[in-house]
């Protein structure tokens, strides 16, 4: 993938994976049970895990220089 699209895909990734967490605190705010809380959270993780590894991680192997310091 050319630079110039890893970086709009990466934009992309970054913002879906802050509306995730986001999300996360929803279902905590919302007075969900601990039980529902833990099951959501998984789940959310599970969709970030596939984000990094399938979309972001082959951008970042292909043009290392946009890999941020914090996940190396």
């Amino acid at each position: 993938m050319d630079r110039d699209l890893s970086i709009q895909v990466l934009d992309v990734a970054w913002r879906v994976s802050g509306e995730l967490d986001r999300s996360v605190a929803l279902v905590k705010d919302s007075g969900a049970d601990e039980e529902t809380l833990k099951k959501y959270r998984r789940s959310v993780g599970h969709v970030m895990a596939e984000l990094h590894d399938q979309i972001m991680r082959p951008i970042f192997k292909e043009h290392p220089d946009l890999e941020p310091d914090e996940l190396r």
